[in-house]
This record gives C-alpha cells, structure tokens and sequence, in this order.
C-alpha cells in the first residue's frame, strides 16, 4: 500500500499546477467541475479540459507501472487489440 502511494504522489508530482490542483479541488475538496473552475477562475471548458489531462497522465503511469509488474495481462490486452500475441 505504501509503494502504490509513493507512485500516485510521484505520478500528481509530475503534473502541471493548474492540472493538479484542479484534480485536487475535485477528488480531495469534493468539489463539481463547475465549483472547482470558478474556485480556480477559469472557465468549465478549461476545467474539462484540464482534467482529461490529468487523467490521461495519470492513467499511463498506472499503466505503466501495472505492465512492467504484470506482463502477462499486458500482452493479452494487446492481443485483444491488435489481434496478435506482439506487443505494438
């Protein structure tokens, strides 16, 4: 539990302030979208925006980590995708 912590502090730390500190108004303050972008002053299309970003960064460090520990899932996942047993 402590390592998955260090990597999700680590993968927040490579985030850009306005990316992090909106994905931080949303999941620790609890806050809308809406309420997180007028806290921020910017406007709900850039909160979107901001956030699909953060999310998808996020998302291939958890990716990444979970490919280097697990290769097998990895390599059946990329035959669903791809057809084959090679990774693309």
């Amino acid at each position: 539990a402590e390592a998955a912590g260090r990597r999700a502090l680590a993968a927040l730390a490579v985030l850009p302030e306005g990316e992090r500190a909106l994905l931080e108004l949303i999941t620790v303050d609890q806050l809308t979208l809406p309420e997180a972008a007028a806290a921020l002053g910017i406007r709900q299309v850039t909160a979107r925006v901001r956030l699909h970003r953060a999310r998808k960064t996020l998302h291939g460090a958890a990716q990444s980590v979970t490919d280097q520990r697990t290769p097998g899932p990895a390599l059946a996942r990329d035959a669903l995708i791809t057809g084959t047993g090679e990774r693309t």
